[in-house]
């Protein structure tokens, strides 16, 4: 596999006659228009950055994301473009995954000024569309359920030794204790002094918002109480998250008597073994998670004890800083449950509210379902707990809310019985828009760029998005009149957005499309393109074909790569 599928030449524009061979994913045509295109690629990771209390894309917040872990290698941007660190300003980011990989391992690694970082790992067994969703906790505005620890600072003399008991405190439910004595170290061994900041979270579970933002989810890889590393999905009695840093070095490891964290039980929290409520002297299996890799690591065993006044608590102490959680798990299935769509949507969007008695999915996800596509007429559970019901409700998703869906709500007995479900989807009137998106040239209109990747539309009233293919150029996407949609797109490193609107005047349609930046993540630049009015006559098929033109200069065209 090359390091980089897809190239635009810098000095294109100076060269008579030249070819492109199909290993490079081009394909250059010698007529009055040079046509590039892009490589097309099946193996397709759409990746969301949603901020966990208001449910919103991190628009206008830089988010970067870095690709480690087994197969970081086998990631590049949706032209090809090997890298391992990928930047967007929009709330969404677009990779591929090398396509000759089977089955392809790896962690993204999610950051931005003001929110805690998160981790995901992306285990990609299928040549499809992958939506993800990452959701964030914002440290200045914390979503229900999850709470921040006091910022005290802490002196560590030269020594390396603490010289007094430290408390921090999230809530009246939950503290972290640092003992007199405790030596910090980074992950080299290096004693860390001086003057060391703390950041804790504690995640209830108790909470839906907190559930949704858990870091790396609950449907995880792990290393089991018997040593065994497997697929396993965690019913969480409470999740810390806990840095500790001075400057550039970042404490790993605590000598010492260890430091002690403790949280309250809440009495409506239930055993999912017993099905009952929690009660003393149970005993709870305690977790740690590596961000390198992303596996959890099964570490102890807790108690369930009771204070004086009548409270479930736990309390243990740790020696290691990473994620630490209090859970209770099932083990998994790598390949469940298969619901297969019949009917005549194409190309929709679908949310689907998955009720477990645990936490599998979180709350929801959203799935792409088209019925005549291989790629997507289907949904596999992958990674599910075992001899678990479930009940799956459906709802369109952004521009497809009109969908019906039979049956609307799913009952299904166990998500790994492997059975196969089939669930009708009708889709209601729309116009059918096919979009011919050109990138030219300012200084030569004849050199056109005609991408594969995806778009995302969504009305202005609506918070999510629905995605679309991008062949060739082509978008086929489906619009209702007199609404107003955003529309937008990655090539690159650049990310191409706008404003769409079909408007109907008696035999004609009016179709308006206002581009309004294309913005370039490597050095900032912005370019601006004019509104186009198409008028074209009411088609009998409700097929509306169009096309738009995005002028970029010759620098900014070599800069897409």
């Amino acid at each position: 596999m090359n390091k980089q599928f897809f190239y635009l030449f810098t000095l294109f524009l100076s060269i008579g006659l030249f070819s492109c061979s199909e290993n490079d994913g081009g394909e250059i045509k010698n007529t009055d228009e040079v046509i590039i295109t892009t490589k097309a690629f099946e193996t397709y990771l759409h990746v969301e950055f949603i901020d966990a209390k208001t449910g919103e894309y991190l628009k206008g917040k830089k988010v970067t994301v870095n690709v480690m872990g087994t197969d970081a290698n086998a990631v590049y941007n949706n032209l090809g473009a090997e890298g391992s660190e990928y930047t967007s300003e929009i709330g969404m980011l677009d990779l591929v995954v090398d396509p000759s990989k089977d089955r392809s391992d790896f962690i993204l690694k999610v950051s931005a000024a003001g929110y805690s970082d998160s981790y995901h790992r992306a285990r990609i067994d299928e040549t499809k569309f992958t939506p993800v969703r990452i959701v964030m906790t914002n440290l200045a505005e914390l979503p229900e359920g999850v709470s921040k620890g006091e910022e005290k600072p802490i002196t560590v003399p030269a020594d390396g030794k603490t010289t007094e008991n430290v408390s921090i405190g999230l809530n009246t439910a939950n503290t972290i204790s640092i003992p007199e004595g405790t030596v910090f170290k980074d992950a080299s061994g290096n004693i860390i002094s001086g003057n060391i900041e703390s950041k804790v979270l504690f995640y209830d579970p108790a909470e839906g918002a907190a559930l949704n933002a858990f870091p790396g989810g609950l449907d995880i890889q792990a290393v089991r109480p018997d040593g065994e590393t497997a697929d396993i999905t965690f019913t969480s009695a409470g999740l810390f998250d806990i840095s500790l840093s001075s400057g550039d070095n970042i404490v790993k490891t605590i000598e010492g008597q260890g430091i002690q964290l403790t949280t309250k039980l809440s009495s409506s929290l239930v055993n999912p073994h017993t099905g009952n409520p929690v009660r003393v002297n149970e005993e709870i299996e305690m977790w740690s998670m590596d961000p390198e890799t992303g596996v959890w690591k099964f570490e102890k065993t807790a108690k369930v004890k009771r204070n004086a006044g009548g409270e479930l608590y736990l309390q243990e102490n740790i020696d290691h800083l990473s994620y630490w959680n209090w859970d209770w798990f099932t083990n998994s299935c790598s390949v469940g449950s298969k619901i297969k769509w019949e009917g005549n949507a194409s190309g929709v969007s679908v949310l689907v509210k998955n009720q477990h008695p645990m936490n599998y999915y979180g709350t929801q996800t959203v799935t792409r379902v088209d019925v005549n596509d291989s790629y997507y007429n289907y949904l596999q559970f992958n990674y599910v707990p075992q001899n678990m019901p479930t009940t799956v409700t459906f709802e369109g998703y952004g521009v497809d809310k009109d969908l019906v869906f039979e049956p609307a709500v799913l009952t299904i007995p166990n998500l790994c019985d492997a059975k196969t479900y089939t669930v009708k989807v009708t889709d209601k009137d729309f116009y059918f828009i096919d979009l011919e998106l050109k990138v030219t040239s300012k200084s030569n209109p004849n050199i056109v760029i005609r991408p594969y990747a995806y778009a995302y539309l969504r009305p202005f009233s609506e918070t999510y998005y629905s995605y679309y293919p991008l062949t060739n150029g082509v978008l086929k996407t489906k619009v209702k009149a007199e609404t107003d949609y955003e529309i937008c797109a990655y090539l690159g490193n650049y990310y191409g957005r706008g404003k769409l609107k079909l408007q109907e005047a008696g035999s004609q349609m009016k179709v308006s499309i206002t581009p309004e930046f294309v913005y370039n993540y490597t050095d900032g630049d912005i370019a601006n393109a004019n509104t186009e009015d198409i008028i074209v006559d009411k088609p009998s098929d409700n097929v509306i074909k169009i096309s738009a033109t995005i002028a970029l200069s010759d620098d900014e065209i070599n800069n897409i790569r």
